[in-house]
């Protein structure tokens, strides 16, 4: 998944969804803006990607662990 999980609703849903689903030896691969970081701010003052992403939730790299710990994810 890239750049797509601040705009999901729930993650920890989708999270558990994915670990649902992923074959026992299977990985996820994230990719994500984290929250204010260089390019979060970057993006935000660019009128062209602002009206997309005034809709996006961003996380922190540690809500992302916690939220993938919680989906059932045993390393991270």
């Amino acid at each position: 998944m890239m750049t797509a999980i601040c705009f999901f609703d729930d993650i920890g849903g989708v999270f558990r969804e994915v670990f649902r689903v992923l074959a026992p030896s299977g990985i996820i691969v994230l990719g994500f803006i984290e929250r204010d970081q260089k390019i979060f701010r970057l993006y935000r003052a660019e009128p062209e990607k602002g009206r997309f992403l005034r809709h996006a939730r961003f996380y922190t790299p540690d809500e992302v662990i916690h939220e993938l710990q919680n989906a059932g994810f045993s390393t991270v």
